[in-house]
């Protein structure tokens, strides 16, 4: 289940953000197979340098129909 929702979110971020996203990845306890978690799924995006970080932090708040935290 939650892996299968994280490819979505993985494929929309990618789209959207092209090469500026250098990686993105799948964490927390929803990556975990048979982990107990909360329905929130953490993804984290690593970008090239700290301009683009901004831009996938304003991207992110903005697109999210959920509570995004973005560090």
């Amino acid at each position: 289940m939650w892996p299968a929702e994280c490819r979505v979110i993985e494929e929309i971020l990618r789209r959207t953000l092209g090469s500026r996203a250098l990686r993105i990845d799948h964490i927390g306890s929803t990556a975990v197979p048979g982990l107990p978690a909360k329905d929130i799924i953490d993804v984290q995006v690593t970008a090239g340098d700290l301009s683009d970080a901004g831009l996938v932090s304003v991207w992110m708040r903005y697109k999210a129909g959920r509570r995004t935290t973005v560090r």
